[in-house]
């Protein structure tokens, strides 16, 4: 059984999460898995810079979809 310090933490994780971040995120998610099967080094790397950039930008609230672009 769950503690309640455990459901709290999941209540504040889940609070911060939004549809930006969730797109950004399963972009970035399917960009990665095609560079693995393909071994391509070049996507896979822009993958983990595209999932760095929603993480940076999820934060401080910049970028298309945050603000008005």
């Amino acid at each position: 059984m769950r503690t309640f310090n455990q459901i709290s933490t999941m209540r504040k994780f889940l609070s911060k999460l939004d549809l930006t971040l969730i797109f950004r995120l399963s972009l970035s998610l399917f960009m990665l898995v095609a560079a693995f099967r393909q071994s391509d080094y070049v996507s896979g790397a822009f993958g983990l810079f595209l999932a760095f950039y929603a993480l940076l930008a999820a934060k401080y609230k910049v970028g298309c979809g945050y603000n008005k672009c």
